[in-house]
C-alpha cells in the first residue's frame, strides 16, 4: 500500500530476548518444587493426594543430593582391611582406663565380633569372649591392669629397607584375613614391672568391621624389662 511503512521483524527481537533471559534466570527453590509438583489420574477430575505425590519429593531430593554432591546417596567410604588392623592397634594403644578409649576400640568390631587370647593366670586353654558386652569387659579389665601399652606390627627389614607388612587373604565368611606379627609392651600398674613378648595376631574383617581376632603371645619368649 502506498505511504504505509513495513515493520521491521529485528525490532521486536531485543524485547524478546530479555524476556527468554528473565525466564532463564528465574529461580524457584527445591521444596516449592516438590510441594506443588503433583500427579493427575487418568480419569478427568481425579486429582491424587499427597501419599501419591511424596514420591516426586523423595526423588526430587535424591536427585538433587547426587548432583550437587557428585555421589550416590547410599555410597559409603568402607575402611580398607589393612586400615581396620591398623586402627586396631593405634586404638589399642591408647587405652587408658577412660570409656571413651574403650569405645573408640570397640567401634572397631562388629556387634556379634569375638576376642580371642591365651591362657592367663586364671584360667587353662584359650580365652573366648563374644560379643560387646564381654570384650568391653576384657578391654577395661587389661587397661586397668596395665599401663604404658605399646603393641606394634613388627617390621621387617631387608636391603635397608623396612616395612610393617600386613598379610592378606579371603576367607570363606565374604571378607578378609589379615596376619601381622607384633611386639607387646605394657607396664603393670600394682608393681610397675614392664614386659615385652613377641606375637601374632588374626583379623576376620567383613564390610569394614572386625568378625574376629585371634592373638597370640610366645609366653615362653616373655622377657622383663629393667632398663629404661
Amino acid at each position: 500500500m502506498v505511504g504505509q511503512r513495513r515493520a521491521n521483524p529485528r525490532a521486536a527481537l531485543p524485547q524478546l530476548h530479555e524476556s527468554i533471559a528473565a525466564v532463564q534466570h528465574r529461580r524457584v527453590p527445591l521444596r516449592t518444587v516438590a510441594i506443588n509438583s503433583e500427579f493427575r489420574s487418568q480419569e478427568p477430575g481425579v486429582r491424587m493426594g499427597m501419599a501419591a505425590r511424596s514420591p516426586v519429593i523423595m526423588t526430587v531430593g535424591l536427585v538433587a543430593s547426587s548432583w550437587l554432591f557428585g555421589q550416590n546417596p547410599a555410597e559409603k567410604r568402607q575402611v580398607k582391611p589393612e586400615e581396620v588392623v591398623r586402627l586396631w592397634f593405634e586404638h589399642w594403644n591408647a587405652l587408658d582406663g577412660s570409656e571413651q578409649a574403650t569405645n573408640r576400640l570397640l567401634e572397631l568390631y562388629l556387634p556379634g565380633a569375638f576376642h580371642q587370647v591365651g591362657p592367663t593366670e586364671r584360667q587353662v586353654g584359650q580365652v573366648w569372649f563374644e560379643g560387646h558386652a564381654a570384650i568391653r569387659k576384657m578391654i577395661d579389665d587389661f587397661a586397668k591392669a596395665n599401663t604404658e601399652i605399646t603393641f606394634r606390627i613388627q617390621a621387617v627389614t631387608a636391603r635397608e629397607k623396612s616395612a610393617e607388612i600386613v598379610h592378606l587373604a579371603e576367607g570363606p565368611w565374604g571378607g578378609v584375613s589379615a596376619a601381622v606379627e607384633y611386639a607387646a609392651a605394657y607396664t603393670t600398674r600394682k608393681d610397675h614391672r614392664r614386659w615385652m613378648y613377641p606375637g601374632a595376631a588374626f583379623f576376620q574383617i567383613q564390610d569394614g568391621k572386625i568378625r574376629g581376632v585371634r592373638l597370640y603371645m610366645a609366653r615362653d619368649e616373655m622377657m622383663e624389662v629393667f632398663s629404661r
